[in-house]
């Protein structure tokens, strides 16, 4: 539901031109996800007090994830998340629609690897209506 809502208000916001808050909701979105995969990966919850995607793929890569999940999620960490986190960063319209394509990939990935997953390290399948989240 939170994948949704974020999609949601990002689509909003890229009507009424807020390009920045859009990309603040994709990422979102997509963080949401990142957590999900972590957990059917590892079978734990990510602390919350290190909501940090440079940890988050440290550990994904030490349990063994997919490593187009983990480069991708570096690029989106690199290219994307970090430079729109300042302050006086500001998202263009076409850079908005090409951070929506990135994180709809991104969640792509994750949504597929979560169902291959399943029942392995404490991982829940995801149903068909959270893989089009």
């Amino acid at each position: 539901p939170e994948v949704k809502e974020d999609f949601t208000q990002a689509g909003k916001c890229l009507l009424f031109d807020t390009s920045t808050a859009a990309s603040f909701h994709l990422l979102r979105a997509t963080e949401a996800v990142v957590r999900r995969y972590y957990k059917a990966l590892t079978g734990v919850e990510p602390k919350l007090k290190f909501r940090n995607w440079g940890a988050y793929i440290k550990v994904l890569r030490e349990k063994g994830a997919n490593q187009k999940i983990t480069q991708h999620l570096w690029h989106v960490k690199e290219n994307y998340r970090n430079p729109i986190l300042h302050p006086e960063a500001n998202v263009s319209p076409d850079e908005a629609q090409v951070l929506f394509g990135v994180c709809v990939s991104a969640i792509f990935l994750m949504a597929n690897e979560i169902r291959t997953l399943g029942g392995k390290a404490g991982g829940a399948p995801i149903d068909r209506d959270d893989q089009r989240s």
